[in-house]
């Protein structure tokens, strides 16, 4: 299942276990504030962080994808991200990194330009 960093809680995990889940996929993009905007996702960097932090305190196994490439993305946002996975996400989990968005042209960030 996917989980929205935007409305993540303790009851909401607490509810997934009882439940019976294995795994859950998490899908921020970014963790760049920046790129988040861009990407025009509902949530912000503090939902994520927030949501990482459940995450690794019920240990739930998490599949993570990210973009890197689209437009607005420069050195900044790419290190923001990879300390974000470095610091938040557990090495046992997998992190699936799709680059160069900007190249899919229905990509909504190309749409603006």
């Amino acid at each position: 299942m996917g989980i929205n960093p935007r409305n993540t809680s303790k009851e909401l995990f607490d509810l997934m276990m009882k439940a019976g889940f294995s795994q859950i996929d998490c899908t921020p993009d970014s963790a760049s504030p920046k790129m988040l905007k861009l990407l025009k996702k509902n949530f912000t960097l503090n939902q994520l962080l927030k949501t990482a932090n459940l995450i690794k305190e019920n240990k739930m196994p998490t599949m993570w994808f990210f973009l890197f490439g689209g437009p607005g993305e420069n050195e900044e946002t790419f290190a923001e991200t990879f300390n974000f996975i470095d610091q938040y996400i557990n090495p046992e989990d997998m992190v699936h990194m799709t680059p160069d968005c900007e190249f899919i042209p229905e990509h909504i960030c190309i749409k603006q330009l």
